[in-house]
């Protein structure tokens, strides 16, 4: 008789699970951050996104590599979504797990619900396969995988006041 604990297929559906359990993590984590960074005044936050735009205006063009853009070109992005923050990091891979992973944060006038529904079609022609996707009263997300599963995409969108936030993370090995 075979001893299934120990199967490549359970290896696998564990690795996956913590895969998605580490992108759930720093989703809830980057979520946080952002409802923090909000509570400050708005005229905190302007200056401190004049300054952070700047920055970035003046680095955008050297940080982002040809294989970084290579990188995020199966991600879709949102029709009139500006980017508005972007992020990234790099360790050590261990078995089964995203040793590069990078995160873009976009905003749009459109509803929450226009913009998920355009993430749950427009992912699998980028040839992602959907995970899973919930939905709350106030917050849409999902997890995507692809290439033997190497590849994870978390596609998380929420409304604040009148606009959309999208916020997208690729993890990598």
């Amino acid at each position: 008789m075979e001893n299934k604990k120990n199967s490549p297929v359970k290896k696998q559906d564990g690795d996956n699970m913590k895969k998605m359990v580490s992108i759930i993590l720093t989703m809830v984590l980057i979520a946080g951050t952002i409802s923090l960074m909000a509570c400050g005044s708005s005229e905190e936050v302007e200056n401190d996104q004049a300054a952070t735009e700047e920055e970035e205006s003046s680095h955008e063009e050297t940080e982002e590599t040809s294989s970084q853009s290579e990188w995020w070109s199966d991600v879709p992005v949102y029709a009139g979504a500006k980017e508005i923050q972007k992020g990234s990091w790099a360790i050590p891979a261990d078995d089964g797990e995203f040793s590069k992973v990078t995160w873009k944060y976009y905003e749009c006038s459109d509803s929450a619900a226009k913009v998920s529904a355009y993430y749950k079609d427009e992912m699998p022609e980028e040839d992602w396969n959907e995970t899973f996707w919930m939905e709350s009263q106030d917050t849409s997300w999902g997890y995507y995988y692809k290439n033997n599963q190497e590849d994870g995409a978390m596609v998380w969108v929420s409304t604040d006041g009148n606009k959309t936030i999208i916020a997208v993370m690729r993890g990598g090995q």
